[in-house]
């Protein structure tokens, strides 16, 4: 009966803790996550009037700080430096975003931030690895190890026991000026942060803003057209304006730029908090537990309707990716290039005053099948455009490394694989952000039994670099290696002789032996046919290809026999009489057999296709 009543005791402590728990978070206390470089951090001159705040707007001290009596990870009145201390803090957009944000909400709703900038750090610096290098001026404390991003999110998570997180204030750039890669790496930070802390990026907007202009002084102004770019790779992003914004130096705002500059990060994230009654958005195709193959094109349809407004636009989702917007009804995305597995689809109605509503989510399957690009398989001889690999997805007609999307940004193909416009002179586009390991797969069709040269249209900013081609599974190149051109689009054209293909259906997987190399085209060019190489009438050599049965040799009386790899190198010999079957141990591949006998020598290159 003891152990009883201590169960219950314990039970009760246990309810009592839950409930303490479940209570802490405020939903109206609203998060901001604020980092980025020096900008961020604050750079500004602190004065008088900035130190007296409304304490509905807080923040979270993000270091130890004895002069200021703050400690790391607590909530105070928000009164700058919002980073630093005494000695290194200043103003920046966070001080005055939040002013901004508590004088137009609700008197319910408090605001708090989390600065974590690292002035002088490259964007990699944020990054899930992390990268002590980045820490130019070792600004991170020390328990991360160079990491800002483990020191950015162990205090997300800890304001998340308090608060709501509601968004993303980014100010980055200057280290990274003019890399056309920044938004992809600027994405790769806010789709961990999204993960790492359970959050719906649809709910969840990143608010960047511009690097001080060129007409105040700034030496980074050229980034702002790459900044420009990241709504297009994060759907719920935004850039903040700087024109007009005045400069202390070639990179920092004036204390009064850094007040404007707030101001307009809260206007931008005051228009995007939804008043009203939400819209409504029914998923009117496909239907529920429906199957497709991954060759299929899927038609997702919605209906939406608004009562105190209009819808603006209908997003299409897979789980938490978007795949395509119509702001026209009847709404509607053509959904291809999916994987294979099971997929949860949803529709989101935006109405004209940010409302959002969604759909009940539908559940799809795709089989995995794999099938040419286009109508047909592509013809040989004839060159066949890297961004027309096989229909598929994941492990049919491509592999990619990663599941970051089109890097390459080109609106072409509703995948993985990264395209980008070429600047080659031939060609609209070119495959991209290659990583060691991944691959592509073309379905062929030569016209007829040859021996062929292939081309390759390929470049690299680097050494040491290599592909290699496989035919139907059999690696037909060995390495290649891709010389340094310089860029990235500047372009050569590497060959791969001797390639002999039967007539027919075949596949051809383009393998990606290194990083970072840009891949344009492939051409196949006929130099001779087999037939020619027949070695008599008599048909000396018979079944080429070949396969497990082995190859069939017929002569004469007695002879003598060999055969090499295309190196030369003797992998098989004997005597026969007559009629001899050869080589039925042989991996499959391209090999050379020689035939000697009283009469005549011949030799004749043959192809193994099955062990």
């Amino acid at each position: 009966m003891k152990k009883f009543k201590m169960v219950k005791w314990w039970l009760a402590i246990m309810v009592v803790l839950l409930e303490t728990s479940t209570f802490a978070q405020d939903p109206n206390f609203h998060i901001y996550l604020c980092f980025g470089q020096s900008n961020m951090a604050g750079a500004g001159t602190i004065e008088q009037q900035d130190k007296t705040v409304d304490s509905r707007f807080q923040m979270m001290q993000p270091m130890d700080c004895t002069d200021l009596n703050r400690s790391y990870g607590e909530w105070y009145d928000a009164v700058p430096p919002l980073w630093g201390c005494s000695n290194n803090g200043g103003l920046g957009p966070a001080d005055y975003f939040g002013r901004t944000m508590v004088e137009n909400l609700p008197e319910n709703i408090k605001v708090g931030v989390i600065v974590v900038a690292i002035p002088g750090c490259d964007i990699g610096i944020y990054f899930k690895n992390g990268n002590q290098n980045f820490d130019t001026y070792k600004q991170v404390p020390q328990k991360y190890e160079g990491n800002a991003y483990a020191w950015l999110l162990e205090m997300a998570k800890k304001a998340q026991n308090d608060g709501v997180i509601k968004g993303f204030l980014l100010h980055q750039g200057e280290t990274n000026t003019g890399q056309q890669d920044w938004p992809n790496k600027v994405k790769g930070v806010y789709d961990n942060l999204i993960s790492d802390l359970g959050l719906d990026a649809s709910e969840t907007p990143l608010l960047a803003g511009e690097l001080l202009y060129q007409n105040h002084g700034g030496a980074c102004w050229s980034h702002n057209s790459v900044i420009a770019n990241l709504p297009n790779v994060i759907s719920n992003s935004y850039v903040i304006s700087a024109q007009d914004l005045p400069g202390k130096d070639q990179y920092h705002f004036t204390t009064e730029g850094n007040r404007m500059f707030g101001v307009r990060y809260a206007e931008q994230m005051l228009s995007l908090i939804p008043t009203g009654i939400s819209p409504v958005a029914i998923l009117t195709e496909p239907e529920d537990n429906s199957s497709f193959t991954t060759l299929q094109t899927i038609t997702l349809a919605a209906d939406a309707s608004d009562e105190d407004g209009s819808v603006a636009r209908v997003e299409f989702y897979n789980d938490t990716t978007l795949l395509g917007t119509d702001s026209t009804a009847p709404y509607q995305f053509q959904w291809s290039g999916m994987d294979a597995g099971s997929h949860s689809i949803t529709a989101r109605a935006v109405d004209d005053q940010g409302n959002i509503g969604t759909s009940e989510p539908v559940s799809i399957t795709c089989e995995m099948f794999q099938g040419p690009y286009g109508e047909s398989a592509h013809q040989i001889p004839g060159r066949i455009e890297g961004e027309e690999y096989d229909l598929g997805g994941e492990g049919a007609g491509y592999h990619e490394q990663n599941d970051n999307g089109n890097e390459g940004l080109a609106d072409l193909r509703n995948d993985q694989v990264d395209i980008e416009t070429t600047q080659d002179t031939t060609g609209s586009y070119n495959i991209c952000h290659i990583l060691q390991g991944e691959w592509l797969e073309y379905t062929v069709n030569a016209t007829k039994t040859g021996t062929y040269t292939l081309d390759l249209r390929v470049a690299a900013d680097g050494d040491g670099k290599s592909i290699h081609v496989e035919i139907d599974e059999i690696d037909i190149s060995g390495d290649i290696s891709i010389p340094n051109t310089g860029d990235w689009q500047n372009w050569t054209t590497v060959t791969v002789n001797d390639v002999d293909l039967t007539e027919g259906q075949h596949v051809v997987r383009i393998a990606f032996d290194s990083d970072y190399i840009n891949f344009n085209f492939m051409e196949f060019h006929e130099t001779t046919s087999i037939a020619k190489h027949n070695i008599s009438a008599d048909k000396s050599i018979r079944q080429c290809p070949f396969s497990a049965d082995g190859l069939k040799i017929k002569q004469k009386g007695a002879f003598k026999y060999y055969i090499t790899s295309l190196n030369g190198s003797v992998i098989e010999r004997g005597n026969g009489m007559d009629k001899m079957t050869i080589g039925e141990n042989l991996i499959p591949g391209i090999y050379v057999v020689f035939i000697e006998n009283s009469r005549k020598n011949v030799s004749r290159k043959v192809f193994k296709y099955r062990r």
